[in-house]
């Protein structure tokens, strides 16, 4: 059986057509290896709330 990547550590919100500001609720997931935001319409800046991600190493 073939293994299946399984990273909860990781969030993809690419390519969504989201606009506007990148949701604050995403400051409670500091435990993050990966975001990828991108291919979206946000309007914002990154937020200051990234700089928490201590485990981040793929934004």
């Amino acid at each position: 059986m073939p293994q299946r990547h399984n990273c909860t550590k990781c969030r993809s919100l690419e390519a969504n057509n989201f606009s506007g500001n990148v949701p604050p609720e995403l400051g409670n997931m500091v435990s993050l290896k990966e975001l990828r935001i991108s291919d979206n319409g946000f309007e914002s800046r990154i937020p200051e709330f990234i700089g928490n991600f201590t485990k981040l190493n793929r934004l």
